[in-house]
């Protein structure tokens, strides 16, 4: 099957309590959420 190659998805995620500042924020992304999504079929790159 053909895949599209040109779609792109953007995500974004703030810490409403102010209890994370962005490096906690993209560690907690590389450390539990880039994984598994690089793995779902389909799925070309992530980047933080």
């Amino acid at each position: 099957t053909k895949a599209v190659k040109n779609f792109l998805m953007v995500i974004g995620l703030v810490s409403e309590d102010g209890s994370m500042t962005k490096d906690d924020l993209s560690n907690y992304i590389v450390s539990n959420i880039q994984d598994p999504i690089s793995r779902t079929a389909g799925v070309g790159d992530f980047q933080v």
